[in-house]
């Protein structure tokens, strides 16, 4: 039986291979709509005043953590 295999994100540094550039263009195009949505509600949310201080970096490296534990 063939293990499922774990889907690729752009933001995945943790993984053993890395997208290309090509692989990351083609994730864009498939989630285009999705992306457009949550940057839409982002820009509501800073218009509305509901944002945290914390930095790029910060907020990378947190989306990273829960990628790698799954979440």
């Amino acid at each position: 039986m063939n293990k499922p295999a774990k889907p690729l994100t752009p933001l995945d540094d943790a993984s053993e291979t890395s997208m290309s550039d090509k692989d990351v263009d083609a994730w864009i195009d498939r989630n285009r709509e999705a992306l457009k949505v949550l940057v839409d509600e982002a820009w509501e949310q800073v218009e509305r005043g509901e944002f945290d201080n914390r930095s790029f970096a910060e907020v990378m490296a947190e989306g990273r953590q829960k990628l790698r534990d799954g979440r």
